[in-house]
Parts: C-alpha cells; sequence; structure tokens
C-alpha cells in the first residue's frame, strides 16, 4: 500500500491519527549493523512562485521502529538561503541502514499545516522536495510545543514535552498543569490523578528569546494507551467491481499477528469468514467494508474502510469517513388530513434530519443551531420559530474515524425547503495519492427516477457524468455546482470545494445552505409551479389524495385519465400558497392503470394510480 502525503484531517481514523501526530515520536525496525549516517536532502519553495524558503524547519526519522538501545532515530534541520537542506540522520552502533525515512515539514498546505513524504533510502541518502503555501496560511510560528502521553499504571501518566524554536537552541522552562490543581516544571513529568475522569493538561515551553509556545491535551483517564491488537484492511481492486481483501492484524508492540476468527461485511448485504476473501459487488457504487477479527488470546479487533466499486482512481486506505446529511419536512399520514380542506397539519417549524454519512457510524451528534442537540441517527427537530440556523452533524465510526459536516438551513413559512425526494447532494473525496484530482461522490436522490447530471467544477470545465473524476490544474477553491433533473423536479446545490482539503464542509464563514434565503447557496429550482406532487393512497380503493407544494395561490386543474386517454374524473382546485391536499373519489373506477395529471397554466405533472 503506498503512504500518500497525510491530510486526511477529520476523516482519518483515530488510529490513523495517532499514527500522524505520534510518528514524530513513535520509531520502529532495529536492524543490528554498524554505526552509519543517512543523509536527508531537499528544496523547499513558495508554491506561489517557486522561491525558495529560508530557515524552514525540516525533521526526519525511521518509521515504524525503535532501535534495541532505546535511542530514537530522529534529526532535524533548516533551509539555507536556496531553500535547501542537508540533516545527517546518525544510526548508532548496533543499527543498520533503515529501508526508508519519513520526512516531514510544516507546509500549511494540508489540514493539519505538516506534509509528510516517506522515502527510501538509496545508498545511505533520500531525498524529498516540499512547497508551502505561507500565502495563503499564516507564517510557521517561532517556536512549537506538542504534548505526548503514555500511560504507567491505572492512574499514573507518562508526559512527554516535544518541542522547537526557530532562533534559539538554549534550553527552555517548563511548565506543566494537569487539570486537577497540580502542576510541575519537569521537562518530562510523570503524574498520578486521584479519580477517573476527563483532564485538560497544558503544556507551556518558554525560551531565553521570550518566544512562548502551549500545547493542551484532553486526556480522559479511562483510556489507558494503545489497544492490546489493531489491524487495517487492505484491499486490490482486481476489476471496476471485484475485489480481493487481506488484513494487517498487530498486537500492542506492533509484531504482525493472525486472528483465529475473521468476519467480513462487505456493505452490500454479505459476508465471509475467510481471513483474505474475494468479493465482486452486484452494481457500482460506494460500500463500507467492516472487518471483525478475534485473535487466539480473545482480543478483539474491528475496523472499516470505504472503498469505490467502478473504475476510478481513488485509493481510500487513509480516507477513513464523511460526514454528511440532508433536510426534509417530515410527510404526515392520512389520519393528519383534514377532511374539510383544511390540507395536511404540516408544521413549517418541524424538520426530519437524514444521515448520509460515508463510513460504519456507530454514533452521532447533532447541533440544530438553537442550542439544542441529539444523538439519533435521523432525528426530528422542532425550532421555537423561521430563521436561518447552522447544523452540524459529528459521528464516529465503528473504527474510531471522526468526521462533521455543517449547513445552514432555513426554517419556516418563507422559505423553500428540500423536501427528501427532492435534493441534489454530493461528496468530494481527495485523491490520498496526492495531486488535485477529485472522486464526486453522487448522494442525490428524488421521488422519480434521476435524468441528468449537469457537474460545473469552477475551473471552466464541466461533466454529465453521475460520479465524475476531476483533476484540477493547480490548487485553490472552486464552486463546484451539481444539477439534477428527475421527472418531477430538478434541484441544484453549490460546495466551494478547497482542492487541499475538499472534506471540508465546516467553513466557518460561509457553510453551504440546504435552505432557501436570501443569502442561498444553495437553491431548488422546481420545474413548474409546484412540486412535490404525491399520490396516496397508492393503490386506491374507495378514494385517494392528491398534495402537492405550491409556489402561489391560483387555480389548479385536476384529471384521471386511463389508458386510452378517456377522461374519468375532472376537477378544479383553488389552491393555496404552500402545502395543498385535494381528495378524489375513486369508487367508481374500474381496477388498473390510470394516469393522474395536474396542470397549472402550462405546468403539467402526471402520476400512475392504480386502483385495486
Amino acid at each position: 500500500e503506498p503512504v500518500p502525503e497525510t491530510g486526511s484531517g477529520t476523516k482519518a481514523t483515530t488510529m490513523k491519527k495517532l499514527a500522524f501526530f505520534s510518528l514524530f515520536w513513535l520509531l520502529a525496525i532495529a536492524f543490528a549493523q554498524a554505526q552509519s549516517t543517512v543523509n536527508v536532502t531537499g528544496v523547499v519553495t513558495k508554491l506561489a512562485d517557486g522561491s525558495p524558503v529560508e530557515n524552514h524547519f525540516v525533521y526526519c526519522f525511521v518509521s515504524d521502529s525503535t532501535d534495541p538501545n532505546g535511542v530514537n532515530l530522529f534529526a532535524e534541520g533548516f533551509t539555507d538561503a536556496t531553500g535547501a537542506y542537508n540533516i545527517a540522520l546518525d544510526v548508532p552502533p548496533g543499527v543498520g541502514v533503515p529501508a526508508q525515512v519519513s520526512i516531514l515539514t510544516l507546509t500549511y498546505c494540508q489540514p493539519e499545516f505538516v506534509s509528510t513524504v516517506v522515502k527510501d533510502v538509496v545508498n545511505n541518502a533520500a531525498s524529498a522536495d516540499f512547497q508551502i503555501c505561507e500565502d495563503s496560511f499564516p507564517p510557521p510560528p517561532d517556536c512549537y510545543a506538542e504534548i505526548g502521553v503514555a500511560a504507567d499504571g491505572n492512574l499514573t501518566f507518562d508526559f512527554f514535552a516535544f518541542y522547537w524554536n526557530v532562533d534559539s537552541t538554549e534550553m527552555p522552562t517548563f511548565q506543566w498543569t494537569f487539570g486537577d490543581g497540580t502542576a510541575s516544571n519537569e521537562e518530562n513529568p510523570s503524574h498520578t490523578f486521584l479519580q477517573d475522569g476527563f483532564y485538560v493538561v497544558t503544556l507551556t515551553v518558554t525560551y531565553a528569546d521570550g518566544c512562548v509556545a502551549t500545547a493542551s491535551f484532553p486526556l480522559e483517564t479511562s483510556f489507558h494507551g494503545f489497544p492490546q491488537c489493531m489491524g487495517y484492511i487492505l484491499y486490490n481492486q482486481t476489476g471496476p467491481t471485484s475485489f480481493d481483501f487481506s488484513a494487517d492484524l498487530y498486537d500492542a508492540n506492533g509484531t504482525p499477528i493472525q486472528a483465529a476468527d475473521y468476519l467480513w461485511d462487505f456493505g452490500d448485504g454479505n459476508i465471509s469468514n475467510d481471513p483474505a476473501p474475494s468479493h465482486t459487488y452486484a452494481s457500482q457504487g460506494v460500500y463500507t467494508v467492516q472487518l471483525h477479527a478475534l485473535t487466539g488470546d480473545s482480543c478483539e479487533i474491528h475496523t472499516c474502510d470505504v472503498l469505490f466499486a467502478m473504475d476510478d482512481p481513488i485509493d481510500t486506505f487513509w480516507y477513513g469517513c464523511q460526514a454528511m446529511f440532508a433536510i426534509g419536512i417530515p410527510w404526515s399520514d392520512s389520519t393528519n388530513w383534514d377532511p374539510n380542506g383544511g390540507g395536511w397539519n404540516s408544521d413549517p417549524l418541524t424538520l426530519s434530519f437524514i444521515d448520509l454519512s460515508l463510513g460504519a457510524a456507530t454514533s452521532w451528534f447533532w447541533s440544530f443551531g438553537d442550542g439544542s442537540s441529539s444523538t439519533e441517527q435521523n432525528p426530528t427537530h422542532t425550532y421555537a420559530q423561521g430563521g436561518i440556523y447552522t447544523v452540524s452533524l459529528s459521528i464516529v465510526t465503528l473504527d474510531g474515524c471522526e468526521s462533521s459536516a455543517t449547513f445552514e438551513i432555513c426554517v419556516g413559512d418563507n422559505c423553500w425547503v428540500n423536501e427528501p425526494d427532492c435534493q441534489a447532494l454530493f461528496i468530494p473525496l481527495p485523491d490520498s495519492l496526492g495531486g488535485n484530482g477529485i472522486q464526486f461522490i453522487d448522494l442525490s436522490f428524488t421521488s422519480s427516477p434521476i435524468t441528468s447530471w449537469t457537474w460545473s467544477f469552477g475551473d471552466g470545465t464541466a461533466s454529465n457524468e453521475q460520479n465524475p473524476y476531476h483533476v484540477y490544474s493547480q490548487p485553490g477553491v472552486y464552486p463546484v455546482t451539481l444539477t439534477i433533473t428527475a421527472d418531477s423536479c430538478n434541484s441544484t446545490i453549490t460546495f466551494e470545494i478547497d482542492t487541499e482539503s475538499p472534506w471540508n464542509f465546516s467553513s466557518p464563514g460561509s457553510p453551504a445552505q440546504l435552505g432557501v434565503s436570501s443569502q442561498v447557496l444553495a437553491t431548488k429550482a422546481v420545474l413548474s409551479n409546484f412540486d412535490a406532487v404525491k399520490v396516496s393512497p397508492n393503490p386506491a380503493q374507495d378514494h385517494f389524495l392528491v398534495s402537492f407544494n405550491s409556489k402561489e395561490a391560483g387555480d389548479y386543474q385536476l384529471n384521471v385519465r386511463d389508458l386510452s386517454g378517456k377522461q374519468m374524473i375532472q376537477q378544479t382546485y383553488q389552491a393555496v400558497d404552500g402545502l395543498n391536499s385535494v381528495r378524489l373519489n375513486a369508487a367508481n373506477l374500474t381496477p388498473g392503470l390510470y394516469l393522474v395529471e395536474l396542470r397549472s397554466g402550462n405546468d403539467i405533472q402526471t402520476l400512475k394510480l392504480v386502483k385495486q
């Protein structure tokens, strides 16, 4: 499996997040050879104009291992006036030359501002060039601090200070607060808490030149380090919908292990107990594959991955998950219909929220923007008054992946809310192998089949594919628009996509909107003066209802015809602005298939009705 540049942000698993942040300090694979030096070189330039970046911090280490003497294989350096760096990674006696080296720097082009590459060591040398986005992001800090934590007993934890200063190499002073009223001035203290709980541990590093760096670590003491076993799903795509699966399983020390029992869930209703199964999906699509494994010593492993059963270049090994949702008006049943002409008793302040997230989510947290929240997967919420609200959904998946999505929605009578049966929606997924390639996944749904998809990628190019893959010529922020067309309606939505953070639906400046308001970013344009036409019950016996939303009050005509075109029922109806329902008598219709036609001016919609 190739190792991409980091940047999976909120969509990487907790395990992968721990790997991402802890690779600075967790070093692996010991070799018993003589002392040697690995020369790590490269050039750092600005992405905007290619000019060299002077005095820029670069560091490297041997990935996935620690030497047998406990000496970390880690080195750091700075670029010169030409943007070049040359770092000597000393390999101590008894440790052989590593096969690969991880090289990292602050680029500000990734969600976590860090870029990582893994390079092969050839003739005791490795090289990596970086481009940084300092024109788009704040400059690097003068000094930096980070906290490492290791469990050392039931309530005892070892804390480690990781820090650097651009201008000073002098030893700084340290101030730790453990969140329980106690503190320490040691560089790497050990602390025992009196009881289990949630504590915010803070480190302040102060240098002689006056630079101060702080870091915080939210510590849940009931979590005692790494699990005793862990695993990843690996796969090889042998065809557009065919895959060979395998599992990489490890114990707490990172030693490869095998499970005694395997249970694979391929996300399409099929399962397997083989250690390395092959599976072919019946149709193309996006699937979440889950693996549950049990080792011989009863250690449980649970992990999942999102894959595309289609012909595209996206590798989801490092993708993880993506929160996504839609909104709609909960439809009432017939018991809520007013036979005296009052229509449906629908509350415009009540909305349903529909989870559309990718990944095997096990928990959901909704923030409705009015101070209330829910942990249901698909909650219904009633607002006290109409207006624009910012709604967020956060998920955690089976293997600990965390993701969130945020939209503004319009609530009340003064805005059109997209019904759950007519909504354009999509997710942009980054190519985890790097570059500016984005796989756009259509999540749209309507009450009738979608007949066309029209994409505008914001760079002057377009596509009519349902799930296009698009490569931008250069990184940037682009307004991407998807318009779908169906028999009864069409819908359009626009997201601003940052190619360097394409999973970010939480822009605090201008989140996308799922409702229509005066500041609309997401809109629904219907093909007529009315939409959401429904016939119920269908099949019908003695009577049936035709319900629809009208954009304005006016005269409507309802016609029921048989398949020969003969008109069986005709009725004129005075519609109100909003939700309407008309009750029609079907007792005199012969059992069979009929066409129900709703007209307003030149606008016509036709639905099928079955009379029993």
